[in-house]
């Protein structure tokens, strides 16, 4: 994947054009085949590539083995820099925009499936999400894309991050591998079942219900959730394959 040098030196103009209010601290390393048209969040931007085509460019570089990574269920990496990389734009709202109230069934378990598909090709290139959540799940035609890849990393030793009330407890000890995405998964297909979040309260409030393995139960989903919550990357389901069976397997009530 090609890596450009090249940086514009012109982002107030730029800005200004695009119609933000005022010029960007960041904008030093704005490459500049891409045209900028709007601001979406401080740290991302929705321009135009060399071939015209929209896409969302972030500032910070991602793991390498992410550049050239195709999947329905992945936003595609188009290409990076040194501290900036471009997505492929997706059209449709974050999985968190629709949730104001537990998930249809069917609807549910499509997502999951195809959540859990996408973080299938992630783990099969070594690499961990470290932040699956709603926030950064969309949807495409009702097909759910994973599409914030800020966090992502190799599996192994890793810097102390993430989302305080999605994240297992070895994250926080700096190690991760395949199995705290699924945990990530399990407080997701929790939030979609009841339109509730397992591990509510304060970032210290829901680490300490998150260690003690503590959440309120949902009748008929006792197994799922307990392979999936389990505090002990040993006591969780082994990867997203065996999550994926488990939730096309599981007997109704």
């Amino acid at each position: 994947m090609p890596r450009h040098s090249r940086y514009s030196r012109t982002m107030e103009s730029k800005t200004q054009m695009a119609g933000l209010q005022q010029p960007l601290a960041i904008v030093r390393w704005w490459p500049q085949h891409y045209t900028l048209e709007w601001q979406v969040t401080p740290r991302a931007w929705r321009a135009r590539g060399p071939d015209g085509a929209p896409a969302l460019v972030k500032a910070g570089a991602v793991p390498a083995a992410l550049c050239g990574l195709e999947h329905p269920n992945l936003a595609r990496v188009l290409e990076q820099g040194t501290c900036w990389h471009a997505l492929a734009w997706i059209d449709g709202p974050a999985m968190s925009e629709p949730m104001d109230g537990p998930v249809a069934p069917a609807t549910l378990l499509a997502w999951m499936d195809g959540l859990l598909a996408g973080l299938e090709a992630l783990h099969q290139r070594g690499l961990v999400h470290r932040d699956i959540k709603p926030a950064n799940v969309l949807l495409a035609g009702g097909t759910p894309v994973i599409a914030d890849f800020g966090l992502v990393c190799h599996a192994g030793p890793c810097a102390v991050r993430g989302t305080p009330a999605s994240t297992p407890p070895e994250q926080w000890r700096g190690r991760v591998d395949a199995r705290a995405d699924l945990f990530a998964a399990g407080v997701l297909l929790y939030r979609l079942l009841s339109g509730t979040h397992p591990f509510a309260g304060t970032p210290f409030e829901a680490m300490a219900a998150i260690v003690a393995g503590r959440w309120p139960l949902l009748p008929g989903w006792e197994a799922v959730l307990d392979a999936a919550l389990a505090p002990e990357p040993a006591r969780r389901v082994a990867d997203a394959a065996a999550f994926r069976t488990m939730l096309s397997t599981r007997k109704q009530p």
